[in-house]
């Protein structure tokens, strides 16, 4: 039986899904309109807009697409880890809506800022975001969605836990991790750089809110490094996802087995953690205030980063070729015979 046939989603699931999903494909959508804002200002045949309105639109675009609409889709990933592809209940929907209505609140304190000039792109760098009167709303979304993610990631942790029987007996822990999909277990790797993230997007986001009121004063070199490690880690994050979503397509669109064992694909995710967090010193390159051996070393461990990904494609693409062949197909004919419908 294939795995779609398998699949079943609770009601209670299937809301919160259509929540987080249909919230981030909302914002999308307003991520798209921001995109036509700058283009109706900066095509020639097309500039029907003043001038003023691009770096507006460019913010809008930014934080809705690369922040909001990310956060959204990756959290609903972690829900359906948790419940459909193991079939278990969520521990707290109470906790799941809650971080859900954070997460909106958070949204709209953006689109508030946006719409009030704050044009600070989503970097809203420190000290140039003190001319927009608006910025503190921009920091204090970025906090509040990295509050919103948290409850809905203990809640995913807890879920975990709630299914592992003995948790005091280490066979029950292997036996557990070793019959869990692989889509699964690489939500539960992604966590092991996700609180890290989430943690420093709280510290240095509600450390520049409050210095967008002038209440404390913060370092622009401090604020450039903690968000880079913030967003770094944030902007890895959809990798893994999109790599776990690719195992449970492969499964239920064309019924693929891996050919290897899923222990070695579970293993591969370990990886990302391992390489992520400390690749985010590519990032500051041009920063003058950081020693050329520290660049150096980030430089070379930035060549790391994406073994994972295209470890995991090769075995991908192995499950599809394997299935298909399996059915008889050609060499290449197998190609056409996906269901791309």
């Amino acid at each position: 039986m294939a795995l779609w046939q398998e699949i079943k989603i609770e009601p209670q699931d299937r809301k919160l899904l259509i929540a987080f999903g249909g919230t981030g494909l909302l914002i999308m959508a307003l991520g798209g309109v921001f995109a036509l804002l700058m283009l109706l200002v900066r095509t020639p045949a097309l500039s029907i807009l003043p001038s003023g309105i691009f770096y507006q639109a460019l913010t809008g675009h930014g934080i809705m697409m690369f922040i909001f609409w990310l956060g959204f889709i990756q959290t609903a990933f972690l829900i359906a880890a948790g419940t459909v592809l193991i079939r278990q209940r969520l521990w707290s929907y109470r906790l799941a809506w809650l971080g859900y209505g954070i997460m909106v609140l958070a949204a709209l304190f953006a689109l508030t800022g946006i719409l009030r000039g704050a044009n600070v792109t989503y970097h809203a760098a420190v000290p140039l975001a003190r001319q927009f009167s608006g910025a503190w709303l921009i920091y204090l979304s970025f906090f509040t969605l990295a509050a919103g993610m948290s409850f809905v990631v203990v809640d995913f942790i807890m879920t975990i836990l709630s299914a592992i029987e003995n948790k005091f007996s280490l066979r029950a822990w292997a036996t557990f991790f070793k019959g869990l999909p692989i889509s699964t277990f690489a939500a539960i790797a992604g966590l092991f750089i996700a609180i890290p993230g989430l943690i420093a997007a709280m510290k240095v986001f509600g450390t520049a809110f409050f210095w967008s009121l002038g209440m404390v004063e913060i370092l622009p070199g401090a604020f450039r490094m903690h968000w880079h490690i913030a967003f770094h880690i944030y902007h890895y994050m959809p990798a893994l996802a999109l790599v776990g979503v690719a195992y449970v397509l492969v499964e239920a669109t064309a019924d693929a087995r891996s050919v290897y064992a899923k222990q070695l694909a579970k293993a591969l995710f370990l990886l990302y953690p391992l390489f992520v967090p400390p690749t985010f010193v590519y990032h500051l390159l041009m920063d003058p205030n950081l020693a050329y051996n520290v660049k150096f070393m980030g430089t070379s461990l930035s060549l790391l980063v994406g073994v994972p990904t295209v470890l995991h494609t090769f075995i991908i693409l192995g499950m599809l070729e394997a299935r298909m062949r399996g059915a008889g197909y050609s060499f290449f004919g197998w190609l056409k015979h996906l269901p791309w419908g």
